[in-house]
């Protein structure tokens, strides 16, 4: 991952602050699913649970949170509740989650009675409620039954709502959890696909998000309590978050700047090392980097992220198409569904994405 660091020194910044005489980046037709991507795939199809849920891994109780990273790695490869090879356990999956959030409380940040789960420990106790929302707003007005649709966006709005209130006053959805700057950027993407859904969403709270995520590149990645003192987590969200902010057309000359340093440490191979070893985090954290860059429409830069982090994941799925987390968050569903949507995340334009966060579209 070395050449990282000369090739994204030779790449200039790809986002620009969008103007109105500026025209829509035009983004390339997504690539034929890799065959990593298609085998990790069908190792999460077989572990779904007959109530549509997914667990950390096999025989254990499903959750929201696996339930719905597992869903949105099955959208973004390319099925709906409708549509698609894998829409029945798309449908399944979603239903699940619509259960859990229609017999939550109106009131309060969570989605589920369910706790201490792995996501939850290391990402933070609300991650459920923001996963939710990012497969929601994935699939609102796509499940091919109007009754199952509006479903869908009425509890895409009440999990915007919970999110909204359990932002906290420095912008970050920091609140427990071992590395909760990831959960702060899951949070702010909730936010981004509610909003591009048509639900009313308070600007401020998205603008708070993407000042916590500024001042983090502002005062560096290096050994954040918020990351756990990791610093491609605090890297990664903060950069996802930037990415967000600039292409949704009212980004600030500060988020520019917090963009291009945030992709220019992506060529730093001690901060790719994460924790010293793979876990759901670094997962996630190669997820969000990838989403980030492939939002630019393509580019040397993305292309060579993409050689190198598909070549990195392929040397580490298992034989069974999974891939298996090493410390923390070590769960194979969680792990695959992450590795899966870094895979594809040249395909995250078809769906509600930071590539359109706060078009209204």
């Amino acid at each position: 991952m070395k050449s990282l660091a000369l090739f994204l020194a030779a790449v200039p910044l790809a986002f620009a602050i969008a103007r109105p005489d500026t025209p829509p980046v035009t983004l390339p037709a997504p690539k034929p699913l890799p065959i990593e991507a298609v085998r990790g795939l069908g190792y999460l199809v077989e572990r779904q649970g007959l109530d549509g849920g997914f667990g950390l891994n096999d025989g254990q109780d499903a959750d929201v949170a696996n339930t719905a990273i597992a869903a949105l790695a099955l959208v973004q490869s390319g099925s709906t509740p409708a549509s698609g090879d894998h829409r029945e356990a798309v449908k399944k999956a979603v239903e699940f989650i619509l259960r859990e959030v229609e017999a939550a409380p109106a009131d309060g940040p969570l989605v589920t009675k369910k706790s201490g789960t792995q996501p939850q420990h290391k990402v933070g106790p609300f991650v459920d409620t923001f996963l939710a929302g990012m497969l929601l707003g994935d699939v609102d007005g796509k499940c091919g039954d109007p009754a199952l649709d509006a479903r869908v966006h009425a509890a895409l709005a009440k999990c915007a709502k919970k999110t909204e209130s359990s932002q906290q006053p420095d912008g970050s959805w920091n609140q427990g959890g071992w590395a909760p700057v990831l959960g702060t950027s899951f949070a702010q993407q909730c936010l981004a696909k509610a909003e591009d859904r048509g639900i009313a969403v308070d600007k401020s709270r998205l603008e708070r998000a993407a000042e916590y995520a500024r001042k983090v590149q502002e005062e560096g990645t290096k050994g954040r309590a918020d990351s756990a003192g990791v610093e491609l987590y605090a890297n990664n969200a903060t950069l996802a978050i930037v990415a967000s902010s600039v292409a949704s057309g009212e980004a600030k000359e500060r988020d520019v700047k917090a963009l291009d340093s945030a992709k220019g440490k992506l060529g730093d191979a001690e901060m790719l090392r994460g924790f010293g070893s793979n876990g759901g985090e670094e997962y996630v954290s190669f997820m969000m980097a990838s989403t980030s860059l492939a939002a630019a429409g393509g580019g040397e830069a993305s292309v060579q992220w993409d050689s190198n982090i598909r070549s990195k994941l392929g040397s580490l799925q298992n034989a069974d198409g999974s891939w298996a987390g090493h410390h923390c968050i070590t769960g194979r569903v969680f792990c695959t569904a992450s590795a899966i949507l870094t895979l594809t995340a040249d395909r995250a334009a078809a769906t509600p994405s930071v590539a359109s966060a706060g078009s209204g579209k």
